[in-house]
């Protein structure tokens, strides 16, 4: 391109996703998850908030950070990256709660009124599914 020799890259950008070059969005996974725990940790530092503020900012800071691109990225998550994942959601229970560290993710999501992250992903997907294949009211 204008005489520069572009060399093909391992991953790319595109919209917030990245994409690698057989599209099995590891590294997009693990900056979701990298994110979800710099956020939940920061939730975590904040002191004196009730339950219910903590599950608000969860709701409205966290969860969107962890889910974007979710509908495009979740057939292809492996056990691994969800697992990944499932640490952020359960940093950000115990902070909610203000749980101890060993408490089980099982426990402080009940706890915490947070929604399995399995199931907002796929409530995530579903919804985008139904927008792109229904028309406008």
């Amino acid at each position: 391109m204008k005489g520069e020799l572009i060399h093909p890259q391992s991953e790319v950008k595109v919209l917030g996703v990245i994409l690698d070059r057989k599209l099995r969005f590891k590294a997009h996974i693990a900056r979701a998850a990298k994110k979800g725990i710099v956020a939940t940790l920061a939730l975590k530092r904040l002191r004196g908030t009730s339950p219910k503020t903590a599950r608000r900012l969860f709701t409205a800071l966290i969860a969107p950070a962890i889910n974007y691109a979710s509908p495009v990225w979740l057939a292809r998550a492996t056990r691994k990256g969800i697992n990944a994942l499932n640490v952020a959601q359960r940093i950000g229970a115990q902070a909610i709660v203000g749980a101890f560290r060993t408490v089980s993710l099982a426990r402080a999501k009940a706890k915490a009124s947070v929604v399995p992250l399995e199931e907002r992903l796929q409530k995530h997907r579903n919804m985008f599914w139904i927008k792109a294949n229904t028309l406008p009211g």
